[in-house]
């Protein structure tokens, strides 16, 4: 499990740094091996059990992120709210301590795969494989919208997705719930000492970057525009930069519709609707449910885009007759038609070869 795929050269550097922490053991149960990815508030790494089960995820809050309070009640309430969703579809919370180096840290269920957001990079996706993942992913978000949980910040980077054995579709596992709100229906977002909206300005709904506030529907949005993508291979809104540009694109800018994309011939006309209705950007005029969403995509099969063979007619009532006569007198009509029409194009042609030319004018010389 990481927040980002990302290079340990790349990951940010502590005072104490990341490196020193391999190795060190989290309440004598768990010792740091190798860093896996770093996102803004902390790296993630993978760590043995010493009793020998398998490998977990630990995510060490950034001395730095820390430092504010709260950063800190934020990584709290994370495992305090994925302790509370028990979902095959949701990442596990183990435990939550603190390093021998003081650093807060977070013990998760360890996941061997990659991000969706990764996944994605590479093109379109089959369709097939779209459907899994949102059936997935909004099997997860229902579990926790009924209770009262919004997730706020889904995303691609936020969904990994693992090969299991013997199946051709993937474990799908939605992570990173440290922007969640319990109880979020009429509850306004949090922004930070700076003012700023947190989220990712990319997947947040129009409601969410104006800051009034949220409920499940703010995730519909989210995960409506990463259907789009997965199918589309692009996202339905024009480039945009920070909060500022990708407002006024969520808030003002009609999303590119999914029909004007070759792939809108696999759907049905329903789930194009449903697919465009989840970008709304009124939620009142969304879709209510991320299941709905999933329903959608999962209750009509693919349309074969391949053209058909043109197949001959074969009788069913004995051996095949002979032509009719009204057939054969028409074949007749039209070859007389043709003969005629010919004949008379031949004496054209002779007339018109045997005119002699006219003689050249004279001139005074």
């Amino acid at each position: 499990m990481c927040d980002r795929s990302t290079s340990p050269s790349s990951l940010p550097q502590s005072p104490r740094g990341w490196a020193r922490r391999h190795d060190q053991t989290l309440h004598d149960r768990w010792r740091l091996k190798e860093a896996l990815g770093a996102g803004s508030t902390g790296t993630v790494y993978r760590a043995e059990r010493l009793d020998g089960g398998g490998d977990v995820a630990v995510k060490v809050l950034h001395p730095h992120a820390a430092l504010g309070t709260t950063t800190r009640a934020r990584f709290v309430r994370e495992c305090e709210l994925v302790t509370k969703l028990r979902h095959p579809n949701i990442i596990r919370f183990h435990a939550l301590g603190e390093l021998p180096d003081g650093a807060l840290a977070m013990v998760m269920e360890y996941v061997h795969g990659e991000s969706l957001a990764a996944r994605m990079r590479r093109g379109p996706m089959p369709l097939p494989l779209v459907r899994h993942v949102v059936t997935e992913v909004a099997a997860a978000l229902d579990h926790a919208h009924a209770r009262g949980i919004v997730h706020r910040d889904l995303k691609p980077e936020n969904v990994l997705v693992s090969p299991r054995e013997g199946r051709a579709l993937p474990d799908v596992k939605v992570v990173d719930f440290g922007l969640a709100k319990e109880g979020a229906l009429g509850a306004r977002v949090d922004i930070s000492l700076r003012g700023e909206i947190l989220g990712t300005p990319r997947y947040m709904s129009p409601e969410q970057l104006c800051g009034v506030s949220v409920d499940a529907r703010a995730d519909v949005y989210a995960l409506g525009l990463m259907t789009y993508e997965m199918l589309t291979g692009e996202s339905p809104y024009r480039p945009a930069r920070g909060v500022a540009g990708w407002a006024d694109r969520h808030l003002f800018d009609d999303p590119k519709p999914i029909d004007a994309h070759p792939v809108s011939r696999a759907l049905s006309g329903e789930a194009r609707r449903t697919i465009m209705r989840a970008l709304a950007k009124s939620r009142e005029n969304r879709v209510d449910r991320a299941g709905e969403l999933a329903a959608c995509l999962d209750a009509h099969p693919v349309v074969n885009l391949l053209p058909r063979p043109r197949r001959r007619a074969v009788s069913t009532e004995g051996p095949a007759r002979g032509p009719r006569w009204p057939t054969i007198l028409a074949a007749a009509l039209v070859a007389a038609v043709l003969l005629i029409g010919g004949v008379l194009a031949s004496r054209d042609a002779q007339s018109v070869t045997r005119r002699e030319p006219a003689p050249p004018a004279l001139r005074d010389s």
